[in-house]
């Protein structure tokens, strides 16, 4: 099978191209200019969604869209939607124009909010919770995305990951790896949360597994995560396995990760809230 993968150079989307290779497939890689690894079969991603659709699309199977913007301090909620969007909308029309099968879109859990009560679990038919102009333009994608298959038909399958769980990822798992390097203790035995992720692996066998599925006519929703649910203190020791926890009381990390979304580009309140995952698959329309 054929298969166009956007995002190629990120961590996710590496590891996908890897995988799918090694399954013996036909991968490009849809890049943005000037950021070709050595030997990679390549197509560039366009800047102005009008140039779309002069990619030349026809043939493949699937087109796995991982390209996007995620948190970003300082910018404006125009560059989410311009990129997790606008540029989503455009790859996706594209697609389907050249007749391709299927799209797999990375989209977030965040789509359903950031946080759970006590007790209480998200599942893929849990309602839109935006808050932040990333979540957004995940969804305004998604809703996109309905009508695009709703016209053409293309198979749309939808994916929700929560927090990947990864050697090179960024953000809050960068920070307790470089907290863990200066052999720094890691303030959080005392935060008893529940929270889903998922690892690298599990989420590219996933996203493998859904793009190379035949045509079903269908637009469906997955939620993903790893089981069992997991806190902070575990995900603390599987990314830095010689760290230190201590205990702080747990008001003073809400007041820190308060702070630390307010005047810093971390964000870390998964780090103290709640944040359990239902994982299922959702079949909107077929």
């Amino acid at each position: 099978m054929k298969f166009l993968v956007s995002g190629a150079n990120g961590f996710v989307g590496k590891s996908v191209v890897d995988e799918l290779r090694a399954r013996g497939h036909d991968v490009t890689a849809l890049v943005r200019h000037g950021s070709v690894r050595d030997a990679q079969i390549h197509l560039e991603m366009p800047t102005d969604t009008s140039a779309f659709g002069n990619l030349p699309l026809a043939g493949f199977h699937a087109v796995i869209h991982l390209a996007g913007v995620a948190h970003r301090r300082g910018s404006a909620p125009s560059v989410y939607q311009e990129v997790n969007c606008d540029l989503t909308v455009a790859l996706a029309e594209a697609s389907a124009a050249a007749g391709v099968e299927r799209f797999v879109f990375a989209s977030t859990a965040k789509v359903h909010g950031d946080r759970t009560d006590a007790g209480s679990v998200l599942t893929a038919a849990s309602p839109y919770v935006p808050t932040d102009p990333y979540s957004q333009s995940k969804i305004d994608a998604e809703v996109a995305l309905l009508s695009i298959h709703l016209e053409s038909g293309m198979d749309i399958e939808i994916i929700r990951p929560p927090l990947v769980v990864a050697e090179h990822a960024k953000g809050n798992i960068a920070l307790i790896r470089k907290l863990g390097s200066l052999r720094l203790p890691f303030p959080v035995a005392s935060v008893a949360n529940r929270r889903t992720m998922i690892s690298l692996e599990n989420l590219t066998e996933k996203v493998c597994a859904l793009a190379e599925q035949r045509s079903s006519n269908q637009y469906a929703v997955n939620l993903l995560g790893d089981e069992p649910v997991g806190s902070t203190e575990s995900l603390v020791h599987s990314v830095s396995p010689g760290i230190r926890t201590v205990r702080i009381p747990s008001r003073v990390i809400q007041l820190v990760a308060a702070v630390a979304k307010n005047y810093s580009s971390f964000d870390l309140s998964p780090l103290v809230d709640d944040f359990e995952l239902e994982p299922g698959r959702q079949v909107i329309h077929e």
